[in-house]
């Protein structure tokens, strides 16, 4: 056992107060802290320390959700903008018309499709949607004001399909397998529906 000093009686004895230390104008006396005392301290401090640290890694970053919602968003804005330059070119272009009228019927339904799962993900990134394209600028080469040809739009379509496959093979589940029919359907609209 440890041999403590004897405290000085003789001063409190005489009517002094106390000996302590004195900090600019406080007053600080010994803290006489349990063994008990001192446990209880360090396990509530831990205890803390763990609830903050899993309250900050849960707003750490996007949800799964989100980055989802997010890797739909440009097949969702292509969809809408394929859909208007489909219905456009189908006015302007004889030749392909029937054709163009499926397009963008078929586009505004991926279009409708992939909104309503990135909504149903991540509403905030559902607002993020371009439903109405801006108008195309260009010449008009045949195609009245679009400003694209039909040669263009195949090339326009066939990247669309390959975002969309792309997105497929990154997902899975509902996700992935929305993503494969839209890249199926946009490859068969530019082999089949608009083939040379």
């Amino acid at each position: 056992m440890p041999i403590l000093p004897m405290p000085d009686v003789s001063a409190r004895a005489a009517g002094a107060p106390p000996r302590s230390e004195s900090t600019a104008g406080l007053v600080l006396s010994p803290l006489k802290l349990s063994r008990r005392s001192a446990i209880r301290g360090a396990l509530a401090a831990s205890a803390i320390a763990a609830t903050a640290g899993s309250v900050a890694a849960c707003d750490s970053g996007p949800s799964a959700e989100q980055l989802t919602a997010e890797a739909l968003l440009p097949l969702a804005d292509a969809a809408h903008a394929d859909a208007a330059t489909a219905l456009a070119l189908s006015v302007t272009d004889t030749d392909y018309a029937a054709a163009l009228k499926i397009v963008a019927d078929q586009r505004t339904e991926h279009a409708t499709a992939l909104t309503e799962e990135i909504t149903r993900m991540h509403q905030d990134t559902a607002k993020q949607i371009v439903t109405t394209p801006a108008k195309e600028t260009g010449e008009t080469g045949g195609s009245g004001g679009t400003g694209i040809t039909v040669d263009d739009f195949r090339t326009r379509l066939t990247a669309s399909g390959r975002a969309a496959g792309k997105v497929a093979v990154g997902e899975d589940g509902y996700v992935a397998g929305l993503a494969g029919a839209v890249s199926a359907s946009v490859a068969s609209i530019v082999e089949v529906a608009l083939a040379e």
